[in-house]
C-alpha cells in the first residue's frame, strides 16, 4: 500500500524529510479497525515528531493524526463498528500514523463521522476537537453555566485547537470568550466562530483586557507560544483561576501563579491511548458527541485549505506552512494518487475518490490510457451518487468504459459498451444531485 514516511528526523527542507513509499498492508486484530483512509489533516504534532523523533534503525515512521475513512476489516474484539462504517479519529502517537492507504486504529478512540459534512470537512476536526474538549471539560472543568460575566481567554484562537475551543465554548457554556489574533483575517475568523472580544497577541494582553473593562479571566487556555505570554497570563488571570496549556515551552516558571492560587493544567490528547487508561473509550464517546453537534449545525469545520493527492510533496507543503506559525484553521489532504496519465495531450491525475474503494487505470506500453475499470463502490453509496460519479467519469476520461461494476446496497449493475447510452441518460437525470 502507499504511504508517506521518513527514516531520519530532519528539517522539512531535507529531501528525505517525507518520502512516498510502498509498505505491506496491516491486519486488524483485537480492538483494531482497519481503515481505508480517504482524507487526513496536518497538525503541529506532525512537524514536531518529524523534526525530533527518529524511528528504529531502517524502519519507516508514518505520521498523521487526523483521518476520515471507511472500515475495511475489524479485529475479533471489536463491538462498536462494522465493515463499511465511515469513521473519524485522531489515532495514537505510539503507533503508525494515518498518512497511508490503510491504517490500524483502536475502536475505543474512533467515532462515527458526521453525516452532514463531507470527508474533507470532517478530516479537519478530530484531533483539535478532542484536545479542546478535554482541556475545557476534563482539565479546566469549565461548567456549562457560570456567574454572569465570567470570562475565558483563548490564546491562539485562530489555530486548529483554538478554533474548536471557541466553538465549543459558544455552544456549550455561557462564558464571555476573549480570543487573541494578530491579523485582520484571523481576527475576523475568531469572531465568526464566536469570540466576543479579540486581543492582539503581539501587544501586552493584560493592558488590553483592562482597557476593554472586562473581568479578569477565570480561565486561560494557551494553545501556542505560552513561554512568551506567561508573565502576562500571571498578571491578568483571576485569583483562584485555572490555567491550561497544550504547547511545549522550553521552560515554564509557575511561581508567579502561587500568590493567586492558580491551578495549572496540561492537556495531551494522546494520554488515554498511550497509557491504555480505563476511560480510553471516552474519546470515542467524545467524537460521537462532536459529530452530533456538527449535524445539529452547532459546530462547523475549520478546514481552510485543501491539497490533493495525499503524497510527500503536498505533506511537505502543509508542514512548511504550519511551521511558519501563520496557519488559520486546518489544512486537509485527500485521495491517494494512483498514477499520472496522458489523455489527448493533457496530464490527468487519477486518485482514489471519496466512497470509491478500488479504482484502477489500465494503460498500454506507450503510456496512453486504453480504458478505466472501477472494480466496486462501497455499499453505503446511494444510487444518485453513483450516477453523478459515472457522469463525471465520462466527462473526465473521454474514453470507452469497457467494464464497470457498481455495488449499490445489494444491487449489482454491470455496465458495458452496449448500454452506455442508457447510463448517460441516467446520469443526465441525476445531474443536479449534490454530493
Amino acid at each position: 500500500m502507499k504511504a508517506v514516511a521518513y527514516q531520519k528526523a530532519s528539517p522539512i527542507s531535507s529531501t528525505s524529510a517525507l518520502i512516498d513509499i510502498e509498505i505491506d498492508a496491516p491486519t486488524a486484530q483485537g480492538h483494531d479497525l482497519l481503515i481505508r483512509v480517504q482524507a487526513v489533516s496536518v497538525n503541529p504534532v506532525d512537524t514536531k515528531i518529524r523534526h525530533n523523533v527518529n524511528p528504529e534503525h531502517n524502519q519507516w515512521k508514518v505520521l498523521g493524526w487526523d483521518a476520515v475513512g471507511v472500515v475495511e476489516a475489524i479485529g475479533e474484539a471489536v463491538t462498536l463498528f462494522k465493515v463499511g462504517d465511515i469513521v473519524w479519529y485522531a489515532g495514537a502517537l505510539n503507533r503508525q500514523g494515518s498518512n497511508s492507504e490503510l491504517h490500524l486504529v483502536d475502536e475505543r478512540i474512533v467515532g462515527h463521522k458526521p453525516k452532514s459534512i463531507d470527508t474533507i470537512e470532517a478530516a479537519a476536526l478530530p484531533l483539535t476537537a478532542i484536545t479542546a474538549w478535554e482541556m475545557l471539560f476534563d482539565r479546566l472543568k469549565v461548567p456549562t453555566s457560570s456567574p454572569l460575566n465570567t470570562t475565558i481567554l483563548v490564546i491562539g484562537g485562530a489555530g486548529g485547537v483554538g478554533s474548536m475551543a471557541i466553538q465549543l465554548l459558544k455552544q456549550l457554556t455561557n462564558l464571555t470568550i476573549i480570543s487573541t489574533a494578530s491579523r485582520p483575517e484571523t481576527a475576523e475568523w475568531v469572531k465568526q466562530l464566536g469570540a466576543d472580544f479579540v486581543l492582539d497577541h503581539r501587544q501586552p494582553l493584560a493592558e488590553q483586557i483592562t482597557k476593554l473593562g472586562l473581568n479578569a479571566p477565570t480561565y486561560v487556555f494557551s494553545t501556542t507560544q505560552t513561554d512568551q505570554h506567561l508573565p502576562d497570563i500571571a498578571q491578568l488571570i483571576a485569583p483562584q483561576g485555572h490555567f491550561g496549556l497544550i504547547d511545549d515551552p522550553e521552560q515554564l516558571d509557575i511561581k508567579p501563579f502561587k500568590s493567586k492560587s492558580v491551578s495549572i493544567h496540561w492537556e495531551f490528547m494522546f494520554t488515554r491511548s498511550m497509557y491504555q487508561t480505563e476511560d480510553m473509550i471516552k474519546q470515542s464517546e467524545l467524537l460521537n458527541q462532536i459529530s452530533t453537534l456538527v449535524d445539529a449545525g452547532k459546530i462547523k469545520t475549520t478546514v481552510t485549505q485543501v491539497l490533493s493527492p495525499i503524497n510527500a510533496e503536498n505533506l511537505k507543503q502543509a508542514h512548511l506552512q504550519i511551521e511558519s506559525g501563520s496557519t488559520k484553521g486546518k489544512i486537509v489532504l485527500h485521495g491517494f494518487l494512483i498514477l499520472n496519465c496522458q489523455i489527448k495531450d493533457k496530464i490527468w491525475q487519477v486518485s482514489r475518490l471519496p466512497y470509491i474503494n478500488n479504482a484502477v487505470v489500465y494503460y498500454s506500453s506507450d503510456q496512453k490510457v486504453q480504458f478505466l475499470q472501477i472494480n466496486r463502490m462501497l455499499q453505503h453509496v446511494d444510487t444518485k451518487f453513483a450516477f453523478v460519479f459515472l457522469n463525471q467519469l465520462f466527462l473526465w476520461s473521454e474514453l470507452p468504459i469497457v467494464d464497470l461494476t457498481v455495488q449499490l446496497n445489494h444491487l449489482k449493475m454491470q455496465f458495458g459498451l452496449a448500454n452506455l447510452q442508457w447510463v448517460r441518460k441516467m446520469t443526465r437525470d441525476h445531474q443536479n444531485y449534490v454530493v
